[in-house]
C-alpha cells in the first residue's frame, strides 16, 4: 500500500514540477507527518530533491521504477571538508543531465566535480574550456569538445579571443559554471578577468544556466562581476543559505538546490 502511495506521490510531483508539503497533504488527504515520511523516503531513493518552496522530481527518474523499496540515504556533506562539499554539489548538478544533452562545463574545481557522476549517461556531449575535464578520463565514452585558445595554467583552462569565437558558434542545452564569490548586491564574481568574457558568452549561448557555489563562496566578492541573480536559472550549493539569499533567488525566479 505504501509503495503504491509513494509512486502516486512521485507521479504527482513530476506532473507539477514543484510541490509544497501542503499540496501533497491536500491532494492525497494525508497528514503532514505522513507526507514528511513519504517525502523523506523518496529523497533517499534519489527520485526527488528538496528545493526552496517544496520538492521537485530528479530528472531521469521515473515513478514506474520500484526504487522506493530500497531507499539509500544520501549523506550530507562534511561542513569542514571542501572536497565533500564539491562532490555533493557535483552529484546534485549531474542529476539534471539527461541522455542526448549537450552541456557546457566551465573552468574551476567546483564545475570539475560534476564529471564523475556523468559516467552512466549515454549519448552525452560535453563542451568545455576546462583542461581537467578534457583530460580526466582518456577512456571516456562521452563526446568532449575542448574549446581552443591560450592556456591559462593557473585556472587550467583555455582563454582568449579564439575561445570566445569558438563558443559563439556552439549552442548548448545546459551550462554548469562556478564562481569565486557571490554577494547580495554584486551577484557572482571572479578574481581574474580572463574568464569573464567566456562566462558571459556561454550565458548567451545556453538554454539553462546552473550556478555551482559551495557555502564558503557566499558573502564574498571578487574583483570582476560577471553575472547577477537574474542571469541564472538554478543555484546549486551544499547547504541552505541565509534568508536574504533565498528572498533574492525567489524574486528572480531562480530555483535553489541544496
Amino acid at each position: 500500500m505504501r509503495v503504491q502511495r509513494l509512486n502516486s506521490i512521485l507521479e504527482y510531483i513530476e506532473s507539477q514540477q514543484i510541490c509544497s508539503y501542503d499540496d501533497i497533504c491536500n491532494h492525497f488527504n494525508i497528514s503532514l507527518s505522513t507526507a514528511r515520511r513519504d517525502i523523506n523516503a523518496l529523497i533517499q531513493c534519489h527520485t526527488i530533491r528538496k528545493v526552496y518552496g517544496g520538492v521537485t522530481a530528479v530528472p531521469g527518474t521515473s515513478s514506474t521504477k520500484d526504487s522506493t523499496l530500497n531507499p539509500k540515504r544520501e549523506p550530507a556533506p562534511d561542513p569542514d571538508n571542501i572536497s565533500h562539499k564539491l562532490d555533493y554539489i557535483g552529484k546534485l548538478a549531474a542529476s539534471f543531465v539527461e541522455q542526448n544533452d549537450v552541456i557546457y562545463i566551465g573552468s574551476g574545481a567546483t564545475a570539475f566535480h560534476i564529471l564523475p557522476f556523468l559516467k552512466n549517461i549515454p549519448h552525452l556531449t560535453i563542451v568545455t574550456n576546462n583542461l581537467l575535464v578534457a583530460t580526466n578520463d582518456p577512456k571516456s565514452n562521452k563526446d568532449i569538445i575542448l574549446i581552443g585558445g591560450k592556456i591559462d595554467y593557473y585556472t587550467q583552462s583555455t582563454v582568449g579571443i579564439q575561445t570566445i569565437d569558438s563558443l559563439k558558434s556552439l549552442n548548448v542545452n545546459k551550462a554548469f559554471v562556478s564562481c569565486n564569490g557571490l554577494s547580495l548586491n554584486k551577484g557572482f564574481s571572479n578574481a581574474g578577468d580572463s574568464e569573464i568574457a567566456i562566462k558571459k558568452c556561454i550565458f548567451e549561448n545556453s538554454n539553462t544556466i546552473y550556478m555551482l557555489a559551495d557555502s564558503t563562496k557566499f558573502d564574498k566578492l571578487s574583483l570582476y562581476t560577471f553575472a547577477t541573480f537574474q542571469d541564472i536559472h538554478y543555484l546549486i550549493t551544499d547547504s541552505k543559505p541565509d534568508k536574504p539569499y533565498i528572498d533574492i533567488l525567489e524574486k528572480h525566479h531562480v530555483t535553489l538546490i541544496y
